[in-house]
């Protein structure tokens, strides 16, 4: 058992480090468009100057937009805008280690799991407290990365597309087709293979630093199911949160 443990991490580590290649070779970190807004470039430059240009903050705002609670990025269905390869890249280290989401997000599990005594057997103190530590960091890391580069090499938005729709049974059941749905660069509606791909792969990998009793077909299953719930629950509050906000505000 031992032994496939070690060949377990050996090639998460590979699979880790492909991925991150991966992610680095699709996303070109120079700030250069994608393909759509390139072209959109192209037809702005073909046509007459008008005599009062006026800049798109909105479009340029909107493409960045990213909720520090959940450590999760979102955009309007209706003013989508596809991602820049540095905009992926700010995303991807923001949603995974810079942000306040991030941090509570590894922080507050692991004290659950600590209080818990999640697993029994790396026992109390600090050392118990420092493996749960290193086993919720170890899955988030591996999710966003998979997630993100995967949906760099797809030509995918990691993003959360928030519905256009009216009415609250329509909105959340746009919030739940977008746990398994995206959009890609061209704002066409796709399988998020990426994002659920993630879910599943820091859930299954999870199982090579936990105690002999655990397996992949049970308990690594069960952990990516967990994740696709969690990933609901977000979508829904980034599906509502900014309007609750603004009504807040105006009180």
């Amino acid at each position: 058992m031992t032994g496939i443990r070690s060949r377990f991490i050996r090639t998460f580590c590979l699979v880790a480090l492909i991925g991150t290649a991966v992610f680095i070779s699709a996303t070109p970190v120079f700030g250069q468009s994608v393909p759509v807004l390139e072209a959109a470039n192209a037809k702005v430059l073909d046509q007459d100057p008008a005599p009062t240009p006026a800049p798109a903050p909105t479009k340029k705002e909107d493409g960045v937009k990213f909720d520090q609670f959940l450590a999760s990025g979102y955009i309007d269905a209706d003013k989508y805008v596809p991602l820049t390869g540095r905009q992926r890249v700010t995303l991807y280290w923001k949603s995974t280690f810079f942000s306040p989401g991030a941090l509570f997000g590894t922080v507050f599990p692991a004290l659950g799991d600590q209080a818990g005594g999640n697993p029994p057997e790396w026992g109390g103190g600090m050392a118990g407290f420092g493996r749960r530590l290193g086993s919720r960091f170890g899955v988030r890391t591996i999710t966003e990365t998979i997630q993100n580069a995967g949906a760099a090499a797809l030509g995918h938005d990691p993003r959360y597309i928030r519905s256009g729709k009216k009415g609250f049974l329509k909105r959340s059941g746009h919030a739940l087709a977008f746990v398994f749905l995206t959009y890609n660069n061209e704002g066409k509606i796709r399988p998020a293979f990426a994002k659920v791909g993630g879910i599943y792969a820091g859930g299954i990998t999870q199982i090579a630093w936990m105690p002999d009793r655990f397996n992949v077909r049970g308990d690594g299953i069960r952990n990516g199911n967990s994740g696709m719930v969690v990933q609901l629950f977000n979508n829904l509050i980034l599906e509502f949160g900014p309007d609750l906000r603004k009504i807040f505000r105006r009180k």
